[in-house]
């Protein structure tokens, strides 16, 4: 009877996690705790009120092939994003029914497949339909670079250039392989090509030097990081709808995330989530 029992549990874990992704996690000093800390090297990339406690940074050469499926899949989402229903790190309706936080680290190649492959559909049939408001939150787990592209997204987020960002950001590792071989703390993400992409997009670059500078933008990041423990999240990327945790890792298939938004949406109101971070011009 106990065997029958333990493998029926078995099964049920397994299915479980049949439909969900893996998810990045730390294994360089930047794994979460109970009371986790934003570090970066002490250098002059890092933003004012940094610590110098860091891992070291990978000798590695990085990639130069790109991953074409994602790069391709990157430009049509940044084509397709509703632009109007962008205000800092939300794009959606304030009014929406359901509230999704998304923890992302940058360099976490399962955060640019989720950005290329899912999120656009997401985006296409549940933000545009005004049924679902989503808002990014910085969760660096992977390098000082992880933590450096978090607060250059708050930075972006303040001159509302926030999605267009995240897109770009994305681009950039998908145009380096990121997914097929990925590397961390390589230099795509040092501050000198943070500043580039902003300016890139039309962002004021002495705006963005001094929000980079502004230890409250770090300490905005510290708060994302925070929220994502405070809601059990330990890898990225990860996912609270309506104050419900939904765990690290993206669904498997975009038939789970119909299941996933269309359940919520049938369930009782809650409050609504209140993110970390939020940045609007």
């Amino acid at each position: 009877m106990r065997r029958r029992r333990f493998v029926a549990v078995a099964a049920a874990v397994l299915a479980l996690g049949a439909l969900f992704a893996a998810a990045c996690s730390s294994d360089r000093g930047y794994s979460p705790t109970p009371t986790p800390t934003v570090t970066v090297a002490a250098s002059s990339e890092a933003p004012a009120g940094a610590s110098s406690a860091a891992p070291p940074v990978s000798t590695r050469p990085p990639s130069t092939k790109p991953d074409t499926q994602y790069v391709d899949a990157l430009n049509a989402a940044a084509s397709g994003l509703p632009l109007d229903m962008a205000k800092g790190n939300k794009l959606g309706s304030d009014d929406a029914p359901l509230k999704m936080l998304t923890f992302v680290d940058f360099q976490c190649p399962y955060c640019l497949r989720f950005a290329a492959t899912q999120e656009p559909t997401l985006i296409s049939e549940y933000v545009k339909t005004g049924k679902l408001q989503i808002i990014a939150q910085m969760f660096p787990i992977l390098g000082q670079e992880s933590v450096l592209a978090g607060v250059a997204g708050q930075c972006a987020a303040a001159q509302n250039k926030f999605w267009q960002y995240y897109d770009h950001l994305y681009l950039v590792e998908a145009q380096a392989g990121q997914v097929s071989n990925e590397q961390r703390d390589v230099g795509r993400f040092s501050r000198e090509n943070l500043l580039k992409y902003a300016t890139s997009l039309g962002m004021d670059a002495a705006k963005f030097n001094t929000c980079f500078d502004d230890p409250a933008t770090l300490a905005a990041v510290q708060d994302s990081v925070d929220t994502g423990h405070n809601f059990g999240i330990t890898g990225t990327p990860g996912f609270v709808i309506n104050n419900i945790s939904h765990g690290s890792g993206a669904p498997a298939s975009l038939d789970a995330w119909h299941k996933i938004l269309d359940d919520a949406l049938k369930a009782p109101p809650v409050s609504s989530p209140t993110p970390a971070g939020s940045n609007a011009a």
